[in-house]
């Protein structure tokens, strides 16, 4: 199943070296929550992306 990125979001293709127990790991958890790892990927990724912008702002008051 694809889904369409509202036309302000560009995708982009991250690769990263894993160990094997981590990619099945990612699979397991993946598939726990009914996401291919791909997807579960993509949302780990946009949320550390959302806590990095969460603590920016704070970072740049203190300087």
């Amino acid at each position: 199943m694809t889904t369409l990125a509202p036309s302000d979001e560009k995708r982009v293709q991250i690769s990263f070296r894993a160990p094997e127990s981590r990619r099945k790991q990612i699979r397991i958890e993946a598939a726990l929550v009914g996401l291919n790892p791909n997807e579960w990927l993509d949302r780990l990724v946009v949320r550390e992306l959302e806590d990095l912008d969460k603590k920016k702002p704070k970072n740049q008051e203190a300087q």
